[in-house]
């Protein structure tokens, strides 16, 4: 398998954006899409080859496809499950036609190996399996969750104000991850064909409870910050003004959701929020892991 150039799906979203800079780092040629070509401007697409392409337009994914060796693979929102898998098998179809060699896919997030009854894990793994159903070798990533998500204006605008507001329980223990470390893994994984096949549950390298994060983060901003813990109902009401009224699904389906997915990763003895670290690292040991503290020491909080 020789890999030369890679193209970035979701390059311009929060996930996807670290990836092409890791992929020139290795010298690796890459092709960025978007459906609006104005987005691919600046310096995180310095160096990509940049082209127009819409999920919900075959003939566009065709062409963005062509002479490419390898994919990298966002996980879609899943507030409509069946929208994302029929994207995912548009650009499923579109690689086997191109004859792509290799498809790496980040989920976003854990996902069970059996349907659990959570919709936004259920749709992970459905996602997962609509990609992994054609004869294109596939490595799928599954994280545990972003550090970057403490740096959303929603969870941000509270923080300057000295509070941390978070439906994540005080001692729910978790192994954040940073987006640089997730690029890391799958420009690592073009190079490890013995783990084509694998789902890989990879984290940070501190296995941290909400309190303690509470506290890296105050010491990062210069401050102490209060924490304050919100239901998983509660924050999905006040998240359906900012996202669930765009999602085109109802307000009672979306904070269900919200509610029963963040309930789970309170509760779930699975541990959504967790990784065996120590096994991916053996299988990527070139990977160096971000802490939070170095992390959080180096954003800004204004």
């Amino acid at each position: 398998m020789a890999i030369e150039k890679v193209i970035v799906f979701g390059a311009t979203g929060m996930q996807g954006r670290q990836q092409p800079r890791e992929l020139l780092k290795h010298g690796y040629k890459v092709r960025v899409v978007s459906r609006k070509l104005e987005q691919l401007d600046g310096p995180d697409f310095e160096g990509t080859e940049k082209m127009v392409a819409d999920y919900d337009d075959p003939a566009s994914i065709d062409a963005a496809l062509q002479g490419v060796d390898a994919i990298f693979y966002q996980a879609q929102s899943m507030g409509d499950v069946d929208r994302c898998n029929r994207q995912t098998e548009t650009v499923r179809k579109a690689a086997e036609k191109a004859g792509v060699q290799l498809i790496i896919v980040n989920s976003s997030m854990w996902a069970p190996d059996e349907p659990c009854g959570q919709y936004t894990f259920d749709g992970v793994l459905s996602m997962e399996e609509s990609m992994r159903a054609g004869p294109i070798p596939v490595i799928v990533f599954r994280p545990t969750l972003f550090m970057s998500n403490l740096h959303g204006e929603w969870v941000k605008d509270n923080l300057r104000k000295g509070l941390y507001r978070y439906c994540h329980k005080p001692d729910l223990a978790s192994d954040w991850i940073c987006l640089e470390d997730v690029a890391q893994f799958m420009v690592a994984a073009l190079k490890k064909p013995e783990v084509v096949g694998r789902k890989i549950g990879i984290g940070g390298p501190d296995r941290l409870t909400t309190l303690e994060v509470v506290d890296l983060v105050g010491k990062a901003m210069g401050k102490e910050l209060r924490f304050e813990h919100v239901t998983p109902r509660q924050f999905g009401e006040e998240f359906w003004d900012l996202w669930g009224s765009k999602m085109g699904i109802s307000h009672e389906a979306f904070v269900d959701g919200f509610d029963s997915f963040y309930t789970m990763n309170n509760e779930d003895p699975r541990k959504p929020f967790q990784a065996d670290v120590k096994a991916a690292l053996e299988l990527f040991p070139e990977v160096k892991l971000t802490t939070m503290r170095d992390w959080a020491a180096r954003q800004d909080w204004n």
